[in-house]
């Protein structure tokens, strides 16, 4: 099956609109920690040279920066960031069997 959308689609993409707002790998970095997100400037050269791709919301953080709202879906909801203790849970969370996360959904919110 083809991709629509390839790594380098997504690199070209990145670097275009990053020269085009005329800012730095590292300017690009600090404001994506703005947002939460701690990265490397390397991985930004990765996600722009086509050898990996940003995590879905990081793209779309990226495309807030470069000023791509267009490209961002805005369904109405806020936008939500979760503190330290949340991340931990969350990560604590996928780390689980299937059983233990329906077990706790369960737990924190009891069907009626």
């Amino acid at each position: 099956m083809k991709e629509l959308i390839t790594k380098s689609d997504v690199g070209n993409i990145l670097k275009y609109s990053r020269l085009q707002n005329k800012l730095s790998i590292e300017e690009v970095a600090a404001s994506l920690k703005a947002y939460g997100y701690e990265l490397a400037p390397r991985s930004l050269y990765n996600y722009e040279s086509g050898l990996s791709m940003p995590p879905v919301n990081m793209f779309l953080v990226l495309c807030r920066i470069y000023g791509l709202e267009d490209l961002i879906p805005n369904d109405g909801t806020p936008e939500i960031k979760p503190d330290e203790r949340e991340k931990m849970l969350i990560e604590y969370f996928r780390a689980e069997s299937p059983e233990v996360q329906a077990l706790t959904l369960k737990m924190l919110k009891p069907e009626d």
